[in-house]
């Protein structure tokens, strides 16, 4: 009967032990989010635009191996790895909504720019459509964004612009947070594009 509790009590405390050793051996897991140039060291190119205009950003639209809370890197023409413990801290897709409008606003001085959806009464004058077709890349290397985007005008209905974009930025380091300081950059570079296509057509519309 001793040797029976003797073997009992110490196969429940070998069970503790490993348990504790197990759960002390996980990384923890880190959160990243997305830079706009409101949190941004870089140089801001200004547009000057019309102050009143009203901009709407949405919907964006990401391919499916992205629309994962974890961060995703490619480790081959063909590969990609999906980080355990590595992920962003919202939808990759709503941040990078957020990211664009804060830029657009900064770069269009435009105080009104808004996130898809957005309530029906706000007098949208430009509407922005993005299609994210690459955002990934490898920690240490290039990383890449192609994105084909659109500008709709008459309350964010009327198509007035097709386009397509293609960035690369080679990251510092091979890390994670290095990685996503590329991929903002990325969207400031984007960002540029979008603002330098609305002040074009805002210029050339009639009065």
């Amino acid at each position: 009967m001793m040797n029976y509790l003797f073997l009992h009590r110490t196969g429940f405390i070998a069970g503790i032990f490993i348990l504790v050793i197990g759960c002390a051996g996980t990384a923890p897991t880190k959160f990243y989010s997305l830079n706009s140039l409101i949190t941004s060291d870089t140089a801001q190119r200004a547009v000057s635009a019309d102050h009143s205009i009203v901009i709407g950003v949405g919907p964006v639209k990401i391919p499916d191996y992205l629309d994962r809370p974890h961060i995703v890197t490619r480790t081959g023409r063909n590969e990609v790895t999906v980080a355990d413990f590595n992920r962003w801290a919202g939808p990759l897709k709503s941040d990078i909504a957020r990211v664009l409008a804060e830029n657009l606003s900064i770069i269009l001085s435009a105080d009104r720019v808004y996130t898809y959806p957005w309530e029906s009464y706000i007098p949208v004058k430009y509407r922005i459509a993005v299609n994210v077709t690459r955002f990934d890349g490898v920690g240490g290397e290039d990383v890449l964004l192609n994105a084909n985007w659109s500008v709709f005008g008459k309350n964010g209905k009327k198509p007035l612009l097709i386009n397509s974009s293609s960035f690369s930025e080679k990251t510092v380091e091979r890390s994670y947070a290095a990685l996503v300081d590329a991929q903002s950059r990325l969207l400031e570079n984007l960002s540029h594009d979008i603002a330098d296509a609305i002040k074009t057509i805002s210029e050339e519309e009639p009065e």
